[in-house]
């Protein structure tokens, strides 16, 4: 019993050492691991990092060119402002045919405009004592400020129907014999041109109220 009990104790006393080696393995190891990290770590900061300049004279000549390009910069933009400034002073003024006509504060277009309104399908119309029909194609020329031309024009569509009504009933009352001639086609424009007129209420003396001309695009007697 006395030789089992020597043979152990030494098992015994070994055991501790090897728990410590173990831990000093470890920690070798994790010091060699953390110098490498650190060594890599330091190497890469130091390649990226910018060169310190030595060259005192080329720091100030750096700096020199840096201070004149905000300067130049500041120029830039004092004359971008000093433009925009002289554009919103030239747009203050109102231009040359433009006036205030309905009192509100906004200057309107004044200068004279001209429009067309062509009749879409044409006049077909007997002419009297006649068997002869006339086909007629028009067009109306109006003239008005330029801010109301287009105003003008839609009211002319509007009231296209009863104008075609009152064209139809005075084509009816023609003969063929007064529409041979060149002048017998420029007095049809004309005596359309004041039925119009007279229907609108236009004054005959203001070249911008009702119709300026009559056009005819297209006249058949047959």
């Amino acid at each position: 019993m006395a030789e089992t009990n020597d043979s152990t104790a030494p098992i015994g006393e070994n055991a501790p050492l090897s728990r410590r080696a173990k831990i000093l393995f470890g920690a070798g190891l994790f010091c060699v691991v953390a110098g490498i990290a650190g060594l890599f770590f330091y190497g890469i900061t130091h390649l990226t990092a910018a060169a310190p300049l030595s060259n005192s004279t080329l720091q100030e000549r750096l700096e020199a060119t840096r201070l004149g390009q905000d300067i130049q910069d500041n120029g830039s933009d004092n004359f971008t402002k000093e433009i925009t400034q002289a554009e919103l002073t030239d747009s203050a003024d109102p231009p040359e045919g433009m006036e205030d006509l309905d009192g509100d504060g906004v200057m309107d277009f004044n200068g004279p405009d001209y429009r067309y309104y062509a009749f879409e399908t044409p006049f077909v119309s007997n002419l009297d004592n006649s068997k002869k029909l006339i086909t007629l194609e028009l067009s109306l020329l109006i003239k008005r400020p330029a801010f109301f031309v287009d105003g003008a024009l839609e009211d002319l569509m509007k009231l296209s129907p009863a104008m075609r009504s009152r064209i139809l009933e005075y084509l009816a009352t023609l003969s063929p014999d007064v529409l041979k001639t060149r002048a017998d086609r420029e007095a049809l424009a004309e005596n359309i041109r004041r039925l119009l007129n007279d229907y609108l209420k236009a004054d005959e003396s203001n070249d911008e109220d009702g119709i300026l001309a009559v056009q005819i695009l297209k006249m058949v007697v047959a």
